[in-house]
């Protein structure tokens, strides 16, 4: 018979499982202020992806920036994508001094330079640009600032045509200026502004320029620019620099064309109640007849330096109130007779002057062929119909061959000025 098995010792009893610890508030808020971030920039993420990857997202946020401008800004038939290339068939800004409209606009930025502080656009362009403003009698003034609130970078922008004009009584007016096919680079770092390689056409020819501009008073600045243009039937070919800053610029120029070279230096104080300081102006080799078929043949270096200045307390006076003087001197290289074409003019010397739309020459010494000579002033006073008067008193001591001249020559001239050059004085008699 066989034994039973022994009973199974269990061995020493297990200690119960220890009852779980509760978590502390602390714990459940953080660990609730946790999921609720988490789920709040997920719902960033969805949104900003939603507004600004989409089509719909992109339209959401251009109906809200019409109802936060008040209708200051509408946007018409946006397209694409915030976050990318955006497309918008027109956009206008109204206001009762102001008015932009901007049709066909195309931006197509990139988005990751907004976290370095900045904006940066690969293109940037429109086919019409219009722009119109309330005129304003006050004086231009320095600006306060010209920096930017942020870096800016536009590696190509252009706009096909630019107009700019005034409104009246709240309507745009025909445009004053148009420019086409502008176009350029613009860098910034907020401060500091450089646009480079700009091109428009303009009325005046085709224009290109450079400029570097410090942001901060009185804004220094470094500029050149060039002028392709095409006047009187004949070509010419202008560049210019300019340096200094906004309160007082220095601008040097040369030019050529129709066979003449000329340079001009110009000290210019754009805001102040005279913009214009001084210029000295210099021209060799001028034959009138190259850009006037009624003017005489001749070759004139024609040297003049001039002051503006305006009458006590006229405030800032516009460009017609203008007093301007100095001295100037004309040399004719080819002196000839009226009658064959030519300039009968060797030299003319004088201080001249032009106020109240009358110029005056004193100090006059004038050469003419065959050795005649003339010294005096004269005055010509700018015509309000169809007529010149020119009143030339000649000094005793004026000499020409064979007479000696006194008294003064007025009278109504016909069109053109070379009749100026031709006065019948009385000659003096002796008694």
């Amino acid at each position: 018979m066989s034994e039973a098995p022994a009973p199974h010792d269990p061995g020493p009893e297990a200690p119960a499982a220890a009852p779980r610890r509760r978590e502390g508030w602390v714990a459940r808020v953080m660990r609730g202020l946790l999921a609720a971030a988490l789920g709040l920039v997920l719902l960033v993420v969805l949104a900003t992806g939603w507004l600004g990857g989409t089509q719909s997202g992109l339209q959401a946020v251009v109906d809200l920036a019409a109802r936060l401008s008040g209708g200051v800004v509408s946007v018409e038939a946006p397209e694409g994508y915030l976050l990318g290339q955006l497309k918008v068939g027109a956009l206008h800004v109204r206001t009762p001094t102001l008015q932009v409209d901007i049709r066909d606009l195309v931006i197509d930025w990139r988005p990751a330079a907004l976290a370095r502080g900045g904006l940066d656009m690969s293109t940037l362009s429109a086919a019409e640009v219009s722009v119109a403003s309330t005129p304003s009698d006050e004086a231009a003034t320095l600006p306060a600032s010209l920096e930017l609130p942020a870096a800016l970078r536009i590696d190509a922008f252009r706009i096909d045509r630019l107009l700019i004009g005034k409104l009246v009584d709240g309507q745009p007016a025909p445009p004053d200026l148009e420019f086409t096919a502008l176009a350029g680079a613009l860098a910034s770092d907020g401060r500091q502004h450089r646009l480079t390689g700009l091109s428009l056409g303009a009325p005046f020819g085709q224009l290109g320029a450079d400029l570097e501009l410090d942001g901060r008073r009185p804004f220094p600045l470094k500029a050149t620019a060039r002028l392709a243009t095409r006047q009187a039937d004949q070509a010419w070919a202008v560049q210019a620099r300019a340096s200094g800053d906004l309160e007082n610029l220095k601008l040097d120029a040369t030019a050529s064309g129709a066979g003449m070279d000329g340079t001009a230096a110009i000290m210019a104080t754009p805001f102040a109640p005279l913009p214009l300081k001084s210029a000295v102006l210099k021209l060799v080799g001028l034959d009138p007849s190259r850009l006037g078929a009624a003017a005489p043949r001749a070759v004139l270096d024609i040297d003049a330096t001039l002051e503006p200045s305006a009458a006590p307390g006229a405030g800032k006076p516009a460009a017609a109130d203008w007093i301007v003087s100095g001295p100037l001197r004309i040399v004719n290289h080819q002196p000839g007779s009226y009658d064959r074409g030519a300039l009968p003019l060797e030299s003319l010397a004088a201080s001249v002057r032009w106020a109240g739309g009358e110029l005056a020459l004193s100090g006059l010494d004038l050469r003419l062929p065959g050795k005649g000579r003339a010294e005096g002033s004269a005055r010509w006073q700018a015509p309000t119909g169809d007529e010149k008067t020119v009143s030339v008193p000649w000094m005793p001591n004026c000499a020409s061959p064979g007479s000696t001249l006194a008294g003064s020559t007025r009278g109504p001239l016909p069109r053109g000025l070379p009749a100026a050059s031709r006065p019948r004085p009385t000659p003096s008699r002796k008694p």
